[in-house]
């Protein structure tokens, strides 16, 4: 189970001098009793075709801490210009916020950054040689990439219990070449003009491409899939879970944009008890009516599942008995309807196998 989870992330001094401190302000939850220090690396990528041009620009260490919200400020300084290549395009890079516990990253956050000379006659004619002290620079906060990375936590902690098995070294390498390749796409696709990025606009999604996506079941399936039992089958067949098995299967966390609905009757924790709903899943939020009950949750989330466009109408029986970590519970029918709305895309490799063969109830 993920133990530390990035929350939140504002950058200060944004836009700035090229050659001006980085500034930012990080929050995230530690979720259990962690034996180990955090570490988090501030990295700027002067070459996205070209590692050995990166630079780490500062690092905090943070003594193991209790459960908790904890929030800091990391100042970094700028990167050197001496290691930056002189006789390239400067007008997009990428800075890199890095979390790691016992060496292994977890989390990245990464961001765009646009820079552009501050006389405009300068902008017009860009001397040969990069002059920095002249550069201006604008973070893109409003377009993060998030990035988590499933690592063992303990030292007894098995590969197991991993959502994803580890990756060799020869697949790590495979992962850092496709996303090197990534990162070099999206910077030649981005309009690298002097002007400041547009802020993005919100998708547009009609009433027809809403109704096509709501988690409704046909009779035909649901007369084809469900067993038909008497009323004492029905009573044998059940579990009668005391209140500690109750507790133990309480929902885990989900992806953010994620909809859990169900019927009001079969889920009355968010009837009885919605704070020790909200408690679990670390951040959701939920609203509801006289039949239903509708789950979205907020918080951190695996980016595995941003490769995912659409995914309805899923037996969570089926997601339980593949160890998926991040929905387990149940409703008195064993049926939830999961339904995962993200136009993102995501490296192939971070789907497990078992999810992409699932098949649709319909």
């Amino acid at each position: 189970m993920v133990k530390v989870m990035i929350s939140n992330v504002n950058v200060h001094n944004n836009p700035a001098k090229f050659l001006s401190n980085y500034t930012f302000e990080i929050k995230f939850e530690c979720l259990e009793q962690l034996t180990q220090e955090l570490e988090f690396k501030l990295v700027y990528v002067g070459d996205a075709k070209e590692d050995k041009q990166d630079q780490v620009l500062d690092v905090v260490v943070i003594d193991a801490v209790a459960p908790g919200t904890y929030k800091f400020i990391f100042e970094a300084p700028p990167p050197d210009p001496k290691k930056l290549p002189n006789d390239s395009d400067v007008d997009v890079s990428v800075i890199l916020l890095l979390a790691l516990y016992r060496n292994q990253e977890f989390a990245r956050v990464g961001y765009y950054v646009f820079t552009e000379y501050d006389d405009p006659e300068l902008r017009e004619n860009p001397p040969v040689k990069v002059d920095f002290e002249k550069l201006n620079r604008n973070i893109a906060v409003d377009e993060p990439r998030v990035t988590t990375f499933p690592i063992i936590w303990d030292e007894q902690q098995s590969t197991d219990q991993l959502v994803f098995a580890e990756l060799t070294e020869e697949e790590k390498k495979m992962a850092e070449m496709n996303d090197e390749i990534e990162i070099c796409q999206s910077l030649e696709n981005v309009n690298c003009t002097n002007e400041t990025p547009a802020e993005p606009t919100e998708p547009k999604i009609s009433n027809e491409t809403m109704e096509s996506i709501e988690p409704e079941l046909a009779n035909d399936v649901m007369e084809s899939t469900e067993p038909k039992l008497t009323n004492e089958e029905m009573e044998a067949t059940e579990p009668k879970l005391s209140n500690e098995e109750m507790e133990a299967a309480e929902p885990k966390l989900v992806k953010k944009g994620a909809v859990i609905t169900t019927t009001i009757q079969q889920y009355l924790d968010a009837e009885t008890d919605p704070e020790k709903l909200v408690k679990y899943c670390c951040g959701l939020n939920y609203k509801k009516d006289q039949e239903s009950v509708e789950i979205k949750a907020n918080t951190v989330y695996p980016d595995w599942l941003f490769g995912l466009e659409k995914l309805d109408k899923i037996d969570i029986e089926q997601l339980d008995k593949n160890s998926w970590e991040y929905w387990t519970r149940y409703n008195e029918q064993g049926e939830a309807y999961l339904r995962v709305i993200n136009e993102k895309r995501f490296p192939e490799r971070y789907i497990p196998t078992w999810l992409k063969e699932l098949k649709p109830l319909y």
